[in-house]
């Protein structure tokens, strides 16, 4: 796991909701407080064990946040499909349930969080560093300036 902050919060909100940087990402939650509180889950209606792809909400959630003013706070967790699982877990891949990025912004600071989710305790976290380190790989070669904390 790593924790990461982002430098410049307009840059990976443009990519978040406006890019389709996240768009293979798989929709988990989406939270929002604003005058209301808007609460998104990504479950499908017809098997909730599946998520929806971030593609096929963004534009709806970018409507929402477009419209309004600053939020006091905003936060997505997204997962990865099992095919991407697979290929960053490799051998250990019946010892993981997904990786997640939590991506929380408080009313001023923008935090992006990674995780691994596993069916049992394993020594080697090998596959948590693959993770932390692909995650960071990706937001640099984005052009999304982050720093771990």
């Amino acid at each position: 796991m790593i924790e990461l902050v982002c430098k410049e919060n307009k840059v990976i909100m443009n990519h978040i909701l406006k890019y389709d940087t996240f768009d293979k990402f798989l929709l988990k939650v989406f939270e929002m407080d604003l005058k209301v509180a808007y609460r998104i889950y990504g479950e499908l209606v017809e098997d909730e064990s599946k998520l929806i792809s971030w593609s096929e909400l963004r534009e709806d959630v970018y409507s929402i946040v477009k419209n309004n003013e600053k939020p006091r706070n905003m936060k997505f967790v997204f997962a990865l499909d099992d095919e991407v699982i697979a290929k960053i877990a490799g051998e250990y891949y019946e010892k993981i349930n997904g990786f997640k990025l939590s991506i929380i912004f408080d009313g001023e600071v923008l935090k992006l969080t990674t995780g691994v989710n596993y069916k049992e305790f394993m020594l080697d976290k090998s596959v948590e560093k693959n993770f932390d380190d692909m995650i960071y790989s990706f937001l640099i070669k984005k052009g999304i300036d982050v720093k771990v904390i």
